[in-house]
């Protein structure tokens, strides 16, 4: 339930903020947030994603599609981490992504490795073998 409420939040912020970006680059807003429209769209990107995700739109979590999860939402956290240390002694890294968007990373990879280790891949479908089908009857039909 707190991956969806998380997602739908930043989904629901992603949409006016990538709306504000081209027309009010000198607000007060990019100050945290990243006004740089690659920047903006893969946020709403992520956004996007991480909403299909929360409520479950991929019916194809298999095995490899959980470990994939995974290891992406690990790969967001260590990125999300290493960045918010960086930026924070100004790095270059500052000039693109500021600390909302790399806020957002991180929640992006906790949602991603929550949602990979809480939903359960489906079972593999079995086939009955021959000899236990059993053969139906056939009934002629008689004619009048």
């Amino acid at each position: 339930m707190t991956n969806k409420i998380i997602s739908s939040v930043i989904l629901a912020a992603a949409f006016p903020i990538m709306a504000i970006t081209p027309s009010n680059s000198d607000s007060l807003l990019f100050i945290f947030i990243s006004n740089n429209k690659f920047v903006a769209t893969a946020r709403l990107a992520l956004a996007l994603g991480m909403v299909a995700l929360s409520f479950n739109l991929f019916n194809f979590f298999s095995t490899i599609a959980k470990k994939t999860f995974l290891y992406s939402g690990f790969g967001f956290i260590i990125f999300g981490l290493a960045a918010g240390l960086a930026s924070s002694l100004g790095s270059f890294f500052y000039d693109y992504l500021k600390v909302l968007d790399v806020m957002t990373i991180l929640e992006a990879g906790i949602i991603l490795c929550s949602t990979a280790l809480l939903v359960k891949a489906p079972k593999a479908k079995t086939r009955r073998s021959a000899s236990k089908k059993q053969a139906k009857p056939r009934v002629a039909l008689r004619q009048a």
